[in-house]
């Protein structure tokens, strides 16, 4: 590869801890918002555990210039075999252009070579153009969908579920990166590693519609090693008529060694005869002082400051839901420059305090 002398004169060492403070700089100049307890928390980690990570430094006369932090984990993205996972990674905007990320990337690969791990995987935000474009430049490939419908014995990945039309088997390692899909949360990392659990949410109804008969036919084999064979199904009022009709005869007479676990928002619209067979659990609404208080903990996880009439207006407008209260509370901070006010929560909404409304009533 083609290196500018810039680049040549760069050198890639180990990442140490009292690189911290150029860490965080550069981070800032790219996020536009500080993130030193999250970096710290990537630092501290990696000097408990240096076996499960590696970072490197990319650093010339004037100081550092670049840094790439990665974790080695298992069942990212699907995959049960181990993984470099990127976490963090920027250049000094300066010399970005120069090949610097290029070459940390370069040594992340080589180390995860002689540590026998062959893949490196990460995520990134779909509007973060400029790091899709390094991304898409240094070879990574978009993480194909996949729906979790066929039991794998050995807990690694089928050919005909996961492998795409002329992939080969080269020495090169496979990068993959998810373009701001969301982050795999626990029962699905443990769906498309272990056969004997399932996730499936409504944008797969099209294929669970076609594999039904083959779910119920095979829901009275032994699970190959959990307890229980168990399958989630989000949003299953969307179910078809004859999807439920399908389902009822194993819900009526269910083996010993399955569970179904339905989700929904709108149980109203589930058949009768379905409701009838199931232990239903009503989850209530968060209340506002568990929000208030989970978004105290962001706020000073992150440097955030938010004053607690500004969470306690942000923990009302999500109406009990904590997930839309956090992306409130992140539209805030990365539009009022990490200082959240009331004010800056009226104006975002579009609401009007108290007082104005009473001297208008007058």
């Amino acid at each position: 590869m083609n290196q500018t002398p810039a680049a040549r004169q760069v050198t890639i060492r180990a990442l140490r801890p009292d690189d911290l403070d150029a860490v965080v700089a550069i981070d800032r100049a790219i996020a536009g918002r500080p993130r030193r307890a999250y970096i710290q928390r990537r630092l501290d980690a990696a000097l408990r555990e240096p076996a499960r990570h590696a970072q490197f430094a990319a650093q010339d006369a004037s100081g550092l210039t670049g840094y790439i932090l990665a974790r080695v984990l298992r069942g990212e993205f699907g995959r049960s075999e181990p993984a470099l996972r990127i976490e963090l990674v920027g250049v000094r905007r300066e010399v970005q252009g120069q090949g610097i990320g290029t070459r940390l990337l370069d040594a992340l690969v080589e180390h995860g070579r002689r540590k026998g791990v062959a893949e490196l995987r990460t995520a990134a935000a779909w509007n973060d153009h400029a790091m899709l474009r390094w991304f898409d430049a240094t070879g990574f490939a978009l993480a194909p969908d996949r729906i979790v419908d066929c039991p794998v014995a050995d807990g690694s990945d089928r050919t005909e579920r996961d492998a795409s039309a002329g992939q080969s088997d080269e020495a090169e390692p496979r990068r993959e990166i998810d373009y701001g899909a969301p982050a795999g949360n626990d029962y699905e990392k443990l769906a498309r590693d272990r056969a004997d659990l399932r996730s499936m949410t409504a944008d797969d109804l099209p294929a669970i519609e076609k594999k039904m008969r083959e779910i119920i036919d095979k829901v009275v084999f032994q699970p190959n090693e959990l307890r229980y064979k168990v399958y989630i199904i989000d949003e299953v009022h969307m179910l078809s008529v004859s999807a439920f009709n399908a389902l009822l005869k194993t819900l009526e007479e269910p083996p010993p060694h399955v569970v179904f676990i339905l989700a929904t928002t709108d149980p109203q619209k589930i058949p009768a005869t379905v409701l009838s067979r199931c232990q239903r659990f009503n989850f209530k609404r968060v209340p506002v002082r568990l929000i208030v208080g989970r978004l105290r903990q962001i706020c000073q996880a992150e440097g955030i400051e938010a004053d607690d009439h500004a969470l306690t207006l942000i923990a009302r407008q999500a109406t009990g839901a904590m997930r839309d209260a956090i992306s409130l509370l992140d539209q805030l901070a990365s539009s009022s420059s990490m200082r959240i006010s009331a004010d800056d929560v009226r104006e975002a909404l579009g609401a009007t305090d108290a007082a104005t409304v009473r001297s208008v009533m007058k």
